[in-house]
């Protein structure tokens, strides 16, 4: 830190004469500093992008999420009508749903590999 020594004459009698001082050492003591705050400045937009970025793909992971239960729950309710409206064919109701399931197996695969 530079110290400045005033002589009498050199003390600063008005307001302004203060602001002037606080301002010229401001400016010599600011200089470093203008790298950080700009990297910090930076740093801190691209953690506020990353943040909504995360928001948004947790929102579409639950949505999605919600969606495959749904589909699961209508693949079931239809296995479930066909197995009662069909009771002579239970070899062509059993390999319908094992297609039903391999079905829903492999969306739920799809979600996991998007949401990574």
């Amino acid at each position: 830190m530079i110290e400045v020594s005033l002589s009498p004459a050199a003390i600063p009698t008005t307001m302004e004469d203060v602001y002037n001082l606080i301002q010229e050492r401001n400016a010599y003591e600011t200089i470093p500093f203008l790298p950080i705050h700009a990297s910090n400045f930076s740093l801190s937009s691209l953690a506020d992008a990353l943040q909504a970025r995360c928001e948004s793909l947790e929102k579409q992971y639950y949505l999605e999420q919600q969606q495959l239960l749904v589909e699961a729950h209508q693949i079931g309710e239809a296995t479930h009508d066909h197995g009662v409206n069909d009771n002579n064919n239970n070899n062509e109701s059993s390999s319908g749903n094992a297609r039903l399931r391999m079905e829903v197996a492999q969306l739920h695969s799809a979600l996991k590999k998007k949401s990574k």
